[in-house]
């Protein structure tokens, strides 16, 4: 008989927190477009309210990296859900009064951006200290599963919940997810590994002290991630696909509402697309590692993920673009598992929000720029136009990281990490 071992009750608090967080977001990513849109605004004001936010972001988990090192990660993760549904609650009554700064509304989006920052910083290392080594690859595989679930009844939910009970409960909700978030994983009892020195709470004294050690926390951790030259290649590699990839978020709630002529409904059931690919890559990836090679697998998920954007760019019937946004979900995450289960499983405890932090920093330090430019593109050229680009440019940038074997490194990457560095 199959048995289907089960793993402990602090992974799944936190799996619940997690996955409100990721419903949340997909619900604030609809209400707030729609309610720009709604009133008159394009697409470079989207830009310009989502950009500051995702700046002060990134600036704040590059901060708080070295700092969930050394202290209790837990409460990283508990603070940073309450800062975003104050910031949700803020949005709710900046509805309601029908109000339309995008200064306003840019402010406290940042304000969730702090917010998102002390979760990554505190989820970043987090979870094998409540579930162990051992059992890493498990918790990893249902964190994917669950995390496509959310994508698929979390999108459809929001833009129904948009469309039918309207922006200002939608905005309510969001506050309700974040809270709920936040305050179960105060319930999270540590399980699985050991760290060499106290997860002590932040109090006055340990800030401060901590802030004059931090240069030399952060050096440590900047030291780890480029310890080698092929590394630091691929980390170039992430900087640009993200580059590519980051405007979709902005491309899909203006091609939904004003090239489909949809509601956000329909945008919820593309989301939910996303979902529905995911499931389908961590399906089919075990199956892909017995054949193929990572770097091959990485290339096959790109190259899917550039055809699947070029589908925007046709003339065909709205449910095309579900499919097409599948495909593209199920290639960006084919690539990505094979990142997320090389690296933390090579990264050491001492050094893993910092290192994961310091990643997302570099990873994410164009998507800014990306934002605006595509904002500003969209406007000019058009969104069919657009897809269109950015799928051509994908597919181009996918060949070449193909022939110059740019993530050979990630096929063994304990034992094969020299071996490419020698290669290049």
């Amino acid at each position: 008989m199959l048995s289907i071992p089960l793993l402990n009750k602090n992974f799944w608090i936190l799996r619940f927190s997690e996955v409100a967080a990721l419903c949340g977001n997909q619900l604030a990513l609809i209400a707030i477009s729609f309610y720009v849109l709604n009133h008159g605004g394009h697409a470079i004001q989207i830009s310009y309210i989502f950009m500051p936010a995702f700046i002060v972001g990134l600036v704040s988990s590059l901060v708080l990296g070295p700092f969930a090192d050394q202290y209790d990660r837990k409460y990283f993760i508990i603070t940073g859900n309450f800062f975003k549904s104050i910031a949700w609650l803020a949005m709710t009554l900046f509805v309601v009064m029908n109000k339309t700064s995008v200064f306003m509304l840019s402010g406290l989006f940042m304000l969730s951006g702090i917010g998102g920052a002390m979760m990554t910083a505190g989820s970043s290392g987090f979870l094998p200290e409540i579930v162990g080594r051992k059992q890493l690859q498990k918790a990893f595989q249902l964190i994917t599963g669950t995390d496509s679930m959310a994508k698929i009844l979390g999108g459809s939910f929001a833009g129904v919940l948009v469309g039918f009970l309207g922006i200002p409960i939608a905005l309510c909700v969001n506050f309700l997810v974040f809270f709920t978030a936040g305050f179960s994983v105060i319930f999270i009892k540590r399980s699985g590994g050991k760290r060499n020195f106290p997860c002590r709470q932040p109090s006055r004294t340990v800030i401060v002290n901590f802030v004059k050690k931090w240069p030399h926390h952060f050096w440590q951790g900047f030291i780890f991630m480029m310890q080698s030259r092929s590394f630091m290649m691929m980390v170039f590699a992430l900087i640009i696909l993200q580059f590519i990839i980051s405007p979709l978020q902005i491309a899909l709630p203006i091609f939904v509402k004003t090239h489909l002529k949809e509601s956000s409904s329909f945008l919820g059931f593309l989301m939910s697309a996303e979902g529905a690919g995911a499931i389908l890559s961590s399906f089919i990836l075990g199956k892909l590692t017995i054949t193929l090679n990572k770097n091959i697998i990485i290339t096959v998920g790109f190259v899917i993920t550039a055809l699947s954007i070029l589908i925007f760019s046709l003339h065909l019937d709205k449910w095309a673009y579900v499919f097409g946004l599948g495909l593209a979900s199920m290639g960006i995450n084919l690539s990505s598992m094979v990142f997320n289960i090389a690296l933390m499983h090579h990264v050491q405890d001492d050094y893993r929000s910092r290192f994961f932090t310091l990643l997302f920093f570099i990873e994410n330090s164009m998507v800014p720029v990306s934002l605006i430019l595509a904002g500003y593109l969209i406007d000019q050229l058009g969104v069919v136009r657009f897809f269109s680009a950015i799928g051509f440019l994908l597919l181009l940038i996918s060949l070449l990281f193909f022939y110059f074997k740019t993530f050979c490194c990630l096929q063994d990457f304990s034992q094969d990490w020299m071996l490419c560095e020698n290669e290049m």
